[in-house]
């Protein structure tokens, strides 16, 4: 018996179906995001907007926050404020703001560099105060500065051998920039004296002195000093840093009351230019001069004096670190 067999083909649909997120803009108040812009968020770099939708910050967090949204306490970088001077680093590490993250940690966990470089209490304040040859302080040589760099490290000694560092549990990074190159300005007034700080820059520096024995110092800034008179002029560098050489590159006065800038160079390119100028002594950190005060025929209010100087490394022996004059770049006395 022929049997039949009736098939059909049955069809499996599979239907899948995509949710697609739409995120609209919730127009929410600053530090605020979400839905009815009910979660908060903030401390974004330099106040910019967190997210309305997910309240990140696109630009990063302030000082002393962390985390998507900025919301975390960063205990380290807000408790630790870093300087520096021409010579040192001028740091300070505020403990008690520390401990509420980091509660065992005390003075003698932390050092700068070196386990020898430790940690100065004032307060709740730990300070460190080194100059850059000590600490194992590094320095770099860029076109128109020295970049110096260190560490704090916060470290776990040994319970038995202080001299032995079993773990860092965190280090911070450190830096200076000391431009190399810069100005040193001062006022000569004639028959007028102030008491005030002569404006300095890059840690260059004039001193003022009434002998050529440099013992009698003018002070003030304008200084009082006669037309004729002459005048001893130190410039002169505080950086106690013996690896690196003050050169005098050019000294001029510029009328105060012209309309256009007008300098009459006295030490130009190394090199003595005016005829009652001249150099006297050159060290590694100082240079001193004399000239003689004249005045403007059209400002008799004083003289400006400036002064350009470059920092440089003693191996340096290139054009512009000689302490030299360097007739092949000199240009003409006056220049308006």
């Amino acid at each position: 018996m022929l049997s039949i067999i009736k098939m059909r083909r049955i069809w499996c649909v599979l239907v899948l179906t995509q949710y697609v997120t739409v995120a609209f803009d919730l127009g929410c108040d600053d530090g605020t995001y979400g839905q009815n812009c009910s979660e908060m968020c903030g401390n974004c770099l330099n106040n910019s907007v967190c997210d309305p939708v997910n309240g990140s910050c696109p630009s990063g967090c302030d000082k002393g926050f962390m985390g998507l949204r900025c919301i975390e306490i960063d205990y380290i970088n807000l408790a630790i404020q870093h300087g520096c001077t021409s010579y040192s680093w001028n740091i300070s590490m505020d403990l008690a703001l520390l401990q509420q993250k980091f509660p065992n940690i005390t003075e003698s966990d932390v050092f700068l560099g070196g386990s020898s470089c430790k940690g100065v209490i004032n307060g709740t304040l730990l300070e460190f105060e080194y100059d850059f040859t000590q600490c194992h302080t590094s320095k770099q040589k860029h076109d128109d500065f020295f970049v110096y760099n260190n560490r704090l490290v916060y470290a776990k000694f040994d319970e038995d051998n202080a001299m032995i560092i079993r773990q860092h549990i965190w280090e911070y990074e450190v830096e200076c920039d000391l431009v190399t190159s810069g100005q040193s300005s001062s006022h000569i007034h004639h028959g007028v004296h102030h008491d005030h700080a002569i404006t300095v820059q890059n840690n260059i520096n004039l001193a003022f002195y009434s002998d050529a024995n440099f013992a009698d110092q003018i002070k003030g800034n304008p200084v009082e000093v006669h037309t004729g008179d002459n005048v001893y002029v130190k410039v002169f560098t505080t950086i106690a840093d013996w690896s690196m050489k003050l050169r005098l590159h050019s000294c001029f006065t510029r009328q105060t009351s012209s309309g256009a800038a007008t300098n009459y160079f006295l030490i130009k390119d190394g090199c003595e230019v005016d005829k009652y100028t001249h150099i006297m002594s050159q060290s590694t950190h100082e240079t001193t001069f004399m000239f003689q005060d004249f005045e403007y025929s059209s400002d008799l209010e004083g003289l400006d004096v400036f002064c350009n100087a470059t920092l440089c490394d003693t191996s340096d022996f290139t054009p512009r670190c000689m302490q030299s004059c360097n007739r092949l770049f000199q240009r003409p006395n006056v220049v308006g």
